[in-house]
């Protein structure tokens, strides 16, 4: 559908919304629908700063042709459904009084939430919970470290990731941050194997094989050399280990403290209620 009428107008419109972000006061229409007036003020801001000339039009006149199409549609709607059909005051009503009580339960939860939790009650909870805590995926822990063929003392590197690792962190960790392009030198995080594989330079068809039977990878890809060191890692179905679950475990427990906080506040204003005789039964 074309507007060969409001072409003009339309020019004006992308310009002077480009350059005045004031409202516009007067109600002047772009389209009409039996009743229904369509207002220029109601089409500003649609178009992005920038937008050449004709992608603006194309904007604008998909809008209106779209309000045009809804209003056609819901005068359609109007004519053929019942007044017992189109009567939304019930759920309406159900809308809002949820959105009362969501705004106010949250706002609760906002003030009075006690947001720390313990390690010892995140410990409490994953042993008397072990069975909920099932990896769905292979996790590893592991050293890595990026660097070039001509880096100084490569074969000493390697040499430390095939063997005493752990009593010389801090010299690869400092070897690292000087000459490496990139590292990763933190033994306690598990990550998940696919992650992982997603910044390597290969690809593993058999991840339990390939886990079961390397603990120390060295990749020549290009002018760089991938060094890779497994401390550990874990298969999918076996128990998840603690500090991985550690993050999940928290926000289970918050959840845990935020419903049994809303419950207190519901069975609260009932028994004051109750006591102040504000309701009745008959």
């Amino acid at each position: 559908m074309k507007f060969p009428i409001l072409t003009f107008f339309l020019f004006l419109l992308i310009f002077s919304s480009c350059i005045n972000d004031q409202p516009v006061t007067d109600a002047k229409p772009v389209a009409k629908v039996y009743n229904n007036y369509l207002y220029e003020s109601e089409l500003l801001g649609l178009v992005p700063f920038g937008a050449s000339q004709e992608d603006s039009m194309a904007i604008i006149s998909s809008y209106i042709n779209n309000w045009i199409k809804k209003q056609l549609l819901l005068t359609q709607a109007e004519e053929n459904l019942t007044k017992q059909q189109k009567d939304f005051s019930k759920q309406l009503e159900e809308y809002r009084n949820s959105l009362i009580l969501y705004t106010y339960e949250s706002e609760l939860v906002r003030q009075n939430l006690d947001t720390v939790v313990n390690m010892w009650e995140m410990e409490r909870y994953y042993n008397e919970n072990t069975e909920n805590f099932v990896l769905g995926e292979d996790i590893v822990k592991f050293l890595y470290i990026k660097i070039k063929d001509d880096a100084p003392a490569l074969k000493q590197i390697v040499k430390l990731f095939k063997t005493n690792f752990v009593r010389n962190l801090d010299s690869l960790v400092y070897y690292a941050i000087n000459f490496s392009e990139d590292y990763s030198l933190v033994t306690e995080d598990w990550v998940p194997f696919n992650r992982f594989l997603s910044k390597m330079p290969f690809n593993v068809d058999n991840s339990k094989y390939f886990l079961e039977n390397n603990r120390f990878v060295e990749v020549k890809e290009d002018s760089f050399h991938h060094l890779i060191y497994f401390i550990d890692y874990k298969l999918k179905g076996a128990q998840a280990p603690f500090e991985y679950e550690l993050a999940n475990i928290k926000l289970i427990i918050l959840n845990k403290r935020k419903k049994l906080l809303i419950r207190e506040m519901h069975q609260k204003i009932y028994e004051q209620a109750r006591n102040r005789n504000d309701f009745e039964y008959f």
